[in-house]
């Protein structure tokens, strides 16, 4: 079963659909009714994965189908997809089919910003819970996660066992790789203040030493 189509690429916004907002979350895309009977899909109901590639741009990413809804000629992606893509609306993409994507084993995220994990009450758990919504990763691309009103995002920094990986119906390790903490250079002290140190110094050892003011009291005496 081959297929390899060029679509226009809107985003779901444009599809026209009251809950498009929904599916910014996750990775499927809208596609035309036609490619359904091109594809005859599996009997036993195995998912469908694409490849999107913009091919001015020379970038791709994988993905799933939501539904064949869109206009002929035409298919809908989530907004963030576009961004990564380098895409603007109406311009054209390339959608091909994958025909076996393996499960994922192990999957490694870096957050693009460090305080990005000092926000999350429980950054693995959470994660764990929204990619239920993607049906595959690609190494060396990212994940856009919704989280508290924010968009927060992961770069894909390695796939197991394969560059591209299944997130459907399996258990893999997800790993972090977190940025480097970035440190401060220590201020050296100019001898101007070096001095004022000094002389705050000596001025504190001349102070007389002032006795505790209370009554003293002896323990366990009565």
């Amino acid at each position: 079963m081959e297929f390899k189509e060029n679509f226009f690429a809107w985003s779901l916004g444009m599809s026209g659909k009251a809950n498009s907002a929904e599916y910014e979350e996750g990775d499927k895309i809208l596609l035309p009714q036609n490619v359904i009977m091109n594809l005859k899909p599996s009997e036993d109901g195995s998912p469908l994965f694409f490849k999107l590639t913009n091919q001015a741009q020379e970038r791709s990413i994988h993905c799933g189908v939501l539904e064949f809804s869109a206009l002929v000629g035409n298919c809908h992606l989530p907004y963030w997809m576009m961004s990564q893509l380098i895409l603007t609306e109406g311009e054209p993409i390339t959608v091909e089919l994958v025909k076996e994507v393996p499960k994922a084993t192990s999957i490694k995220l870096k957050p693009q910003s460090r305080d990005i994990m000092d926000r999350m009450s429980d950054p693995k758990a959470i994660l764990e819970v929204k990619l239920r919504k993607y049906t595959c990763a690609t190494m060396g691309t990212w994940f856009c996660i919704p989280y508290l009103g924010e968009n927060i995002y992961f770069d894909v920094v390695e796939t197991t066992p394969g560059p591209v990986v299944s997130l459907i119906d399996t258990e893999c390790n997800l790993e972090f790789d977190l940025p480097p903490v970035r440190r401060i250079p220590a201020v050296r002290a100019t001898s101007s203040s070096k001095s004022n140190t000094n002389e705050e110094s000596n001025t504190e050892s001349l102070k007389p030493l002032v006795k505790f003011p209370g009554k003293g009291r002896r323990l366990g005496h009565k």
